[in-house]
């Protein structure tokens, strides 16, 4: 068993007392934060039908705070690399980072639930993390892609090499809880996007990443949300119209059925709540 911690203090009556006393201030139980996140794949056309952009969060209606000066705009390079991740670059054609203070949790709670409900939207994620004042806590959405990165042959075959990047959003967050129990965040966001993969001597298939960062603090009180958008994902979507039974005959079903193609594109919407365990 771990001792318990000792401390023996010697001197007088009075420097005993003083000691005592600032010992009772520092010797505190450290607050416990809870960082609760939701991943949201939400529709173009359900943003629209609710009226939500980030103009309209940004505005003085529920009392939001503008952070998107923190968006990192890629290279001209790699901008118009089409996005084989799936997500990551915002409207502008950059990969970027916009962050959104809702002050009123509750107003803004109704749209999230709204969102939530539609059809037309996902909930991808819904982490939650538990972390002590003053210790970090690390987020990560995304996928964890293998790779073959060397391919070697031996007279007993031939010889793999594998490894692994991972692709997708990592937040760092590091609170700091004040006496009201309003909370400092040092958030550290950081997106990557597989944009293609590089063929190199002996077979192996090396994963070209765009990847940008970010470090921003922000203070928000007890219970109020952090909202992450700007993400832009697209998918091609493909839809059979056929004829009942004609549509599927060998050989000539392909003149009984249509097949369309069509884009949709859709939002990353990441919120943080943030709370002080009591």
């Amino acid at each position: 068993a771990q001792p318990p911690n000792t401390l023996v203090l010697v001197g007088t009556a009075r420097d005993i007392l003083r000691a005592l006393e600032i010992l009772r201030k520092v010797d505190v139980k450290q607050p416990q934060v809870v960082i609760e996140a939701k991943v949201l794949d939400v529709s173009e056309g359900s943003l629209k039908s609710l009226g939500l952009s980030w103009n309209i969060l940004q505005s003085g209606n529920i009392n939001t705070l503008d952070r998107s000066a923190n968006r990192l705009p890629l290279p001209d390079s790699t901008t118009n690399t089409p996005n084989q991740q799936g997500f990551g670059f915002n409207r502008d054609g950059q990969l970027g980072i916009d962050f959104t203070i809702v002050k009123r949790p509750v107003d803004f709670s109704v749209t999230l639930n709204a969102l939530a409900e539609d059809r037309r939207n996902r909930l991808l994620a819904s982490p939650s993390i538990a972390t002590l004042d003053g210790r970090p806590a690390t987020i990560f959405i995304g996928d964890e892609v293998n790779y073959v990165k060397l391919i070697q042959q031996t007279p007993q075959g031939a010889n793999v090499q594998t490894d692994s990047v991972q692709a997708g959003i990592i937040l760092k967050v590091l609170p700091r809880v004040h006496e009201d129990n309003s909370i400092t965040l040092q958030i550290q966001p950081e997106v990557s996007v597989i944009t293609g993969f590089l063929e190199v001597p002996g077979g192996g298939r090396l994963p070209q990443l765009a990847r940008r960062n970010a470090d921003t603090t922000i203070r928000v009180g007890n219970g109020e949300t952090i909202v992450i958008g700007g993400l832009i994902r697209e998918a091609d979507i493909k839809t059979i119209q056929k004829v009942p039974l004609l549509g599927d005959l060998p050989f000539f079903g392909y003149l009984f059925r249509r097949t369309n193609t069509s884009r949709e594109k859709s939002e990353i919407v990441i919120t943080l709540t943030v709370r002080v365990m009591e």
